[in-house]
C-alpha cells in the first residue's frame, strides 16, 4: 500500500498536479502513522514540502520541514537532519 500511494503522489507531481500529490502524501502520512512507519513518515513530510514550496505555500513547507527535523532528531538520521535544516532555511529565506 505504501508504495502504491507513494508512486501515486510522485507521478501526479511529475504531471505537476500539485493538489492530488498534496492530498496523497497527506494520506500517506496518515497510513504511516497508523502503522507506526516513522521513518517513511519522515520522507513522505519531505515530499510534501516539496510540493508546498512548488505552490509557494512557505509557511506550509516550513512545518513540514520542522516536523521532519523532529523525526530525524528522534531516529538519528544525520542526512535527514541536514536536509531537514536547509528547506527549513530556504523557506525563511522566501518567507522573507
Amino acid at each position: 500500500m505504501y508504495w502504491i500511494l507513494k508512486t501515486h503522489g510522485t507521478v501526479a507531481l511529475e504531471f505537476k498536479d500539485f493538489t492530488e500529490a498534496a492530498r496523497v502524501f497527506k494520506k500517506l502520512k496518515n497510513f504511516c502513522e497508523s502503522r507506526k512507519c516513522y521513518n517513511q513518515k519522515m520522507h513522505i513530510y519531505k515530499q510534501l514540502a516539496y510540493v508546498y514550496q512548488l505552490q509557494r505555500l512557505n509557511q506550509k513547507a516550513l512545518n513540514c520541514y520542522k516536523r521532519m527535523l523532529y523525526l530525524a532528531w528522534y531516529h538519528e538520521n544525520y542526512v535527514a537532519e541536514i536536509q531537514a535544516y536547509q528547506g527549513i532555511s530556504l523557506n525563511y529565506f522566501y518567507l522573507g
